[in-house]
């Protein structure tokens, strides 16, 4: 059950999170097992607390929602913004790639011949739009590494350690700059050995184990989705974000 309530949400889990996630959309009838009973025997209680600051927008956000997030970074509590976006490099590469337009020679050749012209044409103009959004000199809009290395400039969107973490996937990259965040935040609260998450509370047998997030994921993907709800990372849609946060 996720509850969102003004500036603070509350997830909880009284089960196993992991088996939860991944089955939450499969017919009791397809999967053929009785995992209520199962996962009552190895129950795991969490709960955690959401308090957005720092949002990670994926490419699709920045195509379809570019108004949704020039709108959110214009949320100030007095001269401060309320939100941050934080732009991954591989966010920043995907646009670029979009800018200069589909080039038939980088598709599959069963899917060269449905390319439309004109959808190009429009997907490479949001593209631009939104780059120049992304380096913007907005004080709420930073560009990082996949690491969380915030950087000074945006006109740089190669990294070259990213293979030697083997994320061969984008949606990988965009998952793993979240949890540096989160790591990042950790540090910031004075508990640098914890990894990927903050406790509010020690979890002690049949107490639930009480989490901190203050980064949320801004995506449409499912699979993207499933990934980050398993490393309990929090997501939301761009529209229902605004819903939320008071700004649509």
């Amino acid at each position: 059950m996720v509850t969102w309530h003004s500036r603070c949400a509350v997830t909880s889990r009284h089960c196993s999170p992991r088996c939860v996630r991944l089955f939450h959309d499969v017919p009791c009838a397809y999967v053929g097992f009785d995992w209520k009973a199962i996962l009552k025997k190895s129950s795991v209680s969490v709960e955690i607390e959401v308090r957005p600051r720092q949002l990670v927008p994926d490419t699709n956000c920045f195509i379809d929602y570019l108004p949704q997030l020039q709108s959110i970074t214009k949320a100030t509590s007095g001269a401060q913004p309320i939100y941050t976006l934080m732009v991954p490099l591989v966010v920043l590469n995907e646009l670029e790639g979009l800018a200069r337009g589909a080039d038939a020679r980088d598709c599959p050749p069963a899917s060269r011949a449905t390319l439309d012209p004109e959808h190009v044409a429009r997907v490479a103009e949001s593209a631009k739009a939104a780059l120049a959004f992304a380096r913007s000199r907005n004080p709420a809009i930073r560009c990082l590494t996949t690491r969380g290395t915030v950087l000074t400039s945006s006109t740089f969107t190669v990294e070259e350690d990213v293979d030697k973490d083997k994320l061969t996937r984008n949606d990988d990259r965009i998952l793993a700059t979240c949890l540096s965040l989160c790591r990042t935040g950790n540090k910031d609260h004075n508990n640098p050995g914890l990894q990927n998450l903050i406790y509010l509370a020690s979890a002690e047998e049949g107490q639930p184990r009480r989490l901190r997030r203050e980064v949320v994921l801004l995506t449409e993907d499912r699979n993207l989705r499933v990934k980050a709800l398993a490393r309990d990372v929090p997501v939301r849609e761009v529209p229902d974000f605004m819903e939320w946060a008071g700004l649509g």
